[in-house]
């Protein structure tokens, strides 16, 4: 006769009545981070859309040689103004510009943008060109990623959550929207 321990063992294991619950946790996890994932990435390629969108309105105002007028002649003030072309959910203080402008395409050389250590650019310019001239302008803006505490579990470089969508050392994810274009005479 077998003892207690081993019959309540084989009892347990022979037990059908948990098994769902069981199944249902081990496919909901996955199923909810795939999810998350899926939200995480629409949401970025909207934002960065709106981004872009902004930044060409904005431009606008360079090509036609409104900036002058408008009192767009810093960087700030620039970002202000794309700013204000933008939807709900983005944050001022994370928006930054390079605007750059040349006679001619001969005479095109952008400028290498540096980071610092916590993803920041450290070296933006702000010419905004002269009638006739090309102009280059691309706005940045660090776009928080959800789930970036959990790279301190699953490791670094992985991006946030596991699912490689950050590009930055704060687990958020750099937007880049560029418009290049020739000033119109003025």
């Amino acid at each position: 006769m077998p003892s207690r321990p081993l019959q309540f063992a084989r009892r347990f294991l022979n037990r059908e009545d948990g098994a769902t619950a069981v199944e249902f946790t081990l496919v909901f996890i996955p199923f909810m981070g795939l999810v998350i994932a899926c939200i995480q990435t629409a949401l970025i390629f909207t934002m960065n859309q709106a981004l872009q969108t902004a930044t060409m309105r904005a431009s606008r105002e360079l090509m036609t040689g409104q900036a002058t007028v408008l009192g767009l002649t810093t960087s700030a003030k620039f970002l202000d103004e794309v700013y204000a072309k933008l939807p709900g959910g983005f944050d001022r203080t994370k928006l930054y510009a390079e605007v750059e402008s040349w006679p001619s395409w001969a005479a095109y050389n952008p400028t290498v943008i540096t980071y610092d250590a916590q993803g920041k650019p450290t070296n933006t310019s702000y010419n905004s060109g002269s009638s006739g001239g090309i102009t280059m302008v691309k706005v940045m803006y660090d776009w928080p990623v959800f789930g970036g505490g959990f790279t301190k579990y699953i490791g670094k470089g992985d991006g946030a959550a596991g699912f490689g969508l950050s590009n930055q050392p704060d687990d958020g994810y750099l937007m880049v929207a560029t418009t290049v274009m020739r000033n119109e005479p003025y």
